[in-house]
């Protein structure tokens, strides 16, 4: 049966201002057991929270509320008057610290430091790639706001910090070290900004657990907007001579490698711990176990890339690598970027790639096809097709233009003649 639902609202002083004074609370649920509540009386409003559930029932008044008498409001101010976002942020501080004793905090010496450290390992738990996640949080979030408390934290110093990652030097990707590189193009800057809304919505994300978790008010940090339009980048890939050209130019065993990429769009990681077992010749697939996103999926190969992976299987056992260096070895962390820079070289493929353009290859083929943006997603592993549509919608537009002008057939609405117009004669 359909659920009821209340006839009355509480979230706005002007929907409270028509409900009728009684004893009997207004009850609106916010998830099953736990209630806020809104008593009206003569004199003014208050807010009350409640908990239902098999070990626990209680109620308690936790402030007046914003109402509008006289056509006056009472303005709130977070802690005696409160509007109706900051009763339910506090009505669950309250749920929090009466259900999970052992859990409680002290709310006012809690540091942003916390709430990384809460968030990590809630993140690491979803099964997320923890490693790189955890390293941008440290350089971009910890080092500047760490020693901040989350109470403390107000819209312009989110803010000046946001702007601050847009207007600083990108950090080199060199381990550990502190190594910047400047640029003032226009591209550079665009880069920097969509850089800093990233790690804005990373540090959202890590503040709006905290709120669920401990009850903050989450006010200030909501209203910190992303830079606008930015997030339009081009993407570069290989067209298909340059493809023949640089694996032509590769040496075995990289050469293997660099072919497995541009026929499945899979990352260098990912390649390099695929085993035997994981190619399904009889399906035409590869199996990637462990992904960036935390969740496996198969991939569909081409006639070509099954011959190439029945190729370099040929000889081994299941549990066998597939794609292994001269010695035997696996390739390990940043070892496949001195063999492409050669073979980049030799190609005359410039500037220089880096091996995630093949990905971006492999995806481009796939996009001018005019293959749905909802497979490419499953082939590279999204959950869904956000980042595909913005970094290859618009190469399948010969796919949209096809679409249209076979589905809109000629009304006959203009009469056919055989003149023939400049741009086209042009052609």
């Amino acid at each position: 049966m359909p659920r009821n639902r209340a006839s009355f609202s509480l979230r706005t002083p002007t929907s409270r201002s028509r409900l009728e004074p009684r004893r009997q609370p207004y009850w609106e649920s916010l998830q099953h057991g736990y209630s806020i509540g809104y008593r009206r009386s003569d004199t003014g409003g208050s807010w009350i929270a409640k908990v239902v559930t098999d070990e626990i029932r209680k109620e308690k008044k936790i402030g007046g509320s914003d109402d509008q008498t006289d056509g006056r409001r009472i303005a709130s101010n977070g802690d005696v008057v409160l509007s109706y976002r900051e009763a339910v942020n506090k009505a669950w501080e309250w749920f929090n610290w009466i259900q999970y004793p052992e859990e409680r905090i002290d709310i006012d010496a809690y540091k942003v430091a916390d709430a990384v450290n809460e968030y990590m390992e809630d993140y690491a738990k979803r099964g997320k790639a923890e490693k790189t996640m955890r390293y941008s949080v440290e350089c971009n979030i910890l080092e500047p706001l760490g020693a901040l408390k989350v109470r403390s934290l107000t819209r312009k110093k989110i803010s000046d910090w946001h702007h601050g990652i847009a207007t600083s030097s990108a950090r080199v990707r060199s381990g550990r070290s502190q190594n910047f590189k400047a640029s003032n193009t226009a591209d550079a800057q665009r880069k920097r900004r969509s850089t800093a809304n990233r790690i804005l919505n990373n540090f959202k994300a890590i503040l709006n657990f905290a709120a669920r978790e401990h009850g903050f008010d989450d006010r200030e940090w909501r209203a910190v907007k992303p830079f606008k339009g930015v997030d339009h980048a081009k993407v570069r890939f290989l067209n298909d001579a340059e493809i023949i050209r640089l694996a032509n130019a590769s040496q075995e065993p990289f050469r293997s490698l660099l072919v497995a990429a541009l026929v499945t769009g899979a990352r260098y990681g990912e390649l390099s711990r695929m085993r035997v077992s994981d190619f399904d010749s009889d399906n035409g697939s590869v199996f990637i176990a462990e992904s960036k996103s935390g969740k496996p999926r198969h991939v569909i190969l081409t006639n070509e890339g099954k011959r190439h992976f029945e190729k370099v299987s040929r000889n081994k056992v299941s549990e066998d690598l597939i794609f292994v260096r001269e010695t035997g070895n696996a390739w390990k962390k940043s070892e496949q970027a001195r063999p492409l820079l050669e073979a980049c070289k030799a190609s005359k493929i410039e500037p220089a790639i880096g091996f995630h353009i093949l990905r971006h290859t492999y995806a481009s083929r796939l996009a001018i096809k005019a293959v749905p943006m909802m497979v490419i997603a499953k082939q590279l592993g999204h959950a869904d097709t956000r980042m595909v549509e913005k970094h290859y919608a618009h190469l399948n537009q010969s796919y949209v233009k096809d679409t249209v002008r076979q589905a809109f057939t000629a009304i006959g609405l203009v009469d056919a003649d055989n003149v023939i117009g400049l741009s086209e004669a042009r052609r």
